[in-house]
């Protein structure tokens, strides 16, 4: 191969990379949806990549807030894209130096090929507590969507 092809092939490759990395700063990230059993919440992703490509990642500072009595359920619900590939809910507590304890008994297994999850919202008398939700790709991590539950007396 002549030096002359080589460049045109890696300049061919490059602009091939340059337009996926600039497709994917078009799209949206898709939103994920959390539902107490009276308000239903749309919360936007705090990371997302897409097609598993670190060079396509999107972060944000969102967090959705949602409100649940304790023993209440909450439905949280994916996407196709999401629902078809493998994701899953942790529910965890920070303490005061900010190290999250997980809540095995609110947080659900890996799940794929279903768009819902249901999570108990767990027996404390007061405060509030995250919910992490994590899509995955084969083995990356191709998304996290972040909510504050509050708990309350009445969702």
């Amino acid at each position: 191969m002549s030096r002359r092809t080589t460049r045109l092939v890696a300049a061919a490759l490059g602009c091939t990379a340059l337009a996926v990395v600039l497709t994917a700063c078009d799209k949206p990230t898709p939103s994920i949806t959390v539902y107490n059993g009276r308000t239903s919440v749309k919360v936007s992703s705090a990371k997302y990549c897409f097609d598993g490509n670190a060079n396509t990642c999107r972060t944000s500072t969102a967090v959705g807030r949602l409100s649940a009595t304790v023993g209440s359920t909450i439905v949280v619900d994916v996407p196709r894209d999401i629902a078809n590939n493998h994701w899953a809910v942790t529910s965890f507590v920070k303490d005061d130096s900010g190290r999250p304890t997980t809540i095995d008994s609110s947080s659900s297994p890996v799940v794929s090929k279903t768009h819902s999850v249901r999570v108990l919202v767990p027996q404390a008398t007061s405060g509030s507590y995250q919910i992490a939700v994590q899509s995955f790709t084969g083995t990356k991590a191709t998304g996290e969507w972040d909510i504050e539950v509050r708990l309350a007396s009445t969702a």
